[in-house]
């Protein structure tokens, strides 16, 4: 299954569950039928989650790679509101270092508040998805459809301690 997954480069995660999620179907037309469990086994070993064109799978060895797009989200509007917010960001970073891989809702955290239904993200929650486009953590995995952050100098590969976020080179 990872080999699959390094020909393809990235599957595309979507929401969409008619049959099954979209990131599941690719395996399906190129293997045949499989337990989706192994693809989701996969995670943190041998994939990440990032966002190359939209979220997508990614292989873990090729997350370096994508260096350039975490500079551009860096460089925009997400460096903006990230630099806006560096006590709240570095707090982030130091409950992740002695916790380990958490959902945004499990983090407390005064500004963990959301604002509203759906997309109503809290300030803690915003400031995770910028954090993991800049590459400051990453999506080892999900619950469900909720992000598991992780620091990347948490995972289990050599190609990605070569590639650490500046936040974490402090």
């Amino acid at each position: 299954m990872q080999f699959v997954l390094r020909d393809l480069g990235q599957l595309q995660i979507d929401s969409v569950n008619v049959y099954e999620r979209a990131h599941y179907l690719p395996l399906l037309s190129r293997l045949g039928p499989y337990e989706t469990a192994a693809l989701d086994g996969l995670a943190g070993r041998h994939s990440i989650e990032y966002w190359p064109h939209q979220a997508g799978i990614i292989p873990t060895e090729d997350w370096p790679l994508w260096q350039w797009r975490r500079d551009e989200f860096r460089a925009s509007r997400h460096g903006w509101w990230l630099s806006e917010r560096t006590e709240l960001c570095e707090w982030l970073v130091r409950e992740l270092a002695s916790n380990g891989p958490m959902t945004s809702r499990a983090i407390e955290h005064d500004e963990n508040r959301s604002r509203g239904a759906w997309w109503g993200w809290s300030d803690v929650k915003i400031a995770l998805e910028y954090m993991w486009r800049v590459g400051d953590v990453v999506c080892l995995r999900r619950n469900r459809f909720e992000r598991v952050y992780e620091l990347p100098s948490g995972l289990p590969t050599v190609a990605l301690a070569r590639s650490l976020s500046p936040v974490e080179q402090h």
